[in-house]
Formats: C-alpha cells, sequence, structure tokens
C-alpha cells in the first residue's frame, strides 16, 4: 500500500477529529464523583463540585489537546510539502487508465509548431467551426502552392 503525503495528511486530519469527538465526549458525559455527600454546607458543596468538575476538564484537556494540536500540525505540513505536480499527473493518469483501461502515460499539452498545427488545435478545441476550418485550410494551401 503505497500512501502519498496528501493521503497521509487526510488520514491524520480525520484521526485529529476522531481525538477531537473523543474530547468531547469524555468532558460532556462522564463527570467524576466529588464525593460531596459529606458535605454540610450547601455552598462549600457546590464549590467541591466546580473544583471536581474543573479538575475533570483540565485532566482531560491536558492529554487531548496537545496530541489534537500535534495531528493537526503534521497534517498541514504534509498537504504543504506534497508534490502537487506528482498529484496533478497521477490523478491524469487515473483518468485515462480508467477510460481506455490498463497503464497510460501523462496527459500532455499540445503546442503547435507551424500555422497547420495551429489550425489543427483550434478546431479540436472547438474554437472555429468546421466550415472556418475548411475555408483556412483552404487559404493556407493556396499560399503554398
Amino acid at each position: 500500500m503505497n500512501i502519498d503525503r496528501r493521503g497521509l495528511s487526510l488520514i491524520l486530519t480525520g484521526v485529529a477529529f476522531i481525538v477531537f469527538l473523543m474530547f468531547i465526549i469524555l468532558a460532556g458525559y462522564f463527570h467524576p464523583d466529588a464525593e460531596t455527600a459529606g458535605i454540610e454546607n450547601a455552598e462549600a458543596r457546590a464549590i467541591a463540585e466546580s473544583m471536581a468538575q474543573m479538575t475533570w476538564w483540565m485532566s482531560v484537556a491536558l492529554v487531548t489537546l496537545p496530541v489534537l494540536m500535534l495531528l493537526i500540525l503534521i497534517a498541514v505540513y504534509l498537504f504543504m510539502t506534497q508534490d502537487r505536480q506528482g498529484f496533478i499527473s497521477k490523478a491524469q493518469e487515473k483518468v485515462k487508465s480508467g477510460l481506455f483501461g490498463g497503464k497510460a502515460a501523462p496527459m500532455k499539452v499540445l503546442e503547435p509548431s507551424n500555422a497547420s498545427d495551429l489550425l489543427d488545435l483550434r478546431y479540436a478545441r472547438g474554437e472555429i467551426s468546421q466550415d472556418q476550418y475548411m475555408a483556412m485550410k483552404t487559404n493556407m494551401k493556396a499560399g503554398r502552392v
């Protein structure tokens, strides 16, 4: 299995998203038992419960947020340093091989070397109609003879 930098950055982004979801689930649904049943004073019991909740959030954040930031930084680094030209060539190969079956060479941009090639290229791109193409081709041949 050959994974390029772009694929690896997408995988790391997904893992970072999962870690973030785990943080939300842990912090939101699991609450610590403050063991405040023995405290008679209501105000002191509320303070003890708040302190327990704060300690829980800090403990979960202390573990998950640095991991999350590290995953995001690595994903951004991999995405920014990927070989964009190689990625485009691979995508073109996949399209060509998917259309014609088998492995194909990367697609190349045509550059006309003379007026006849330029005319052919303009017609192939749909820039001129068939009537215009034939008239221009005839004019070119008449000028050369």
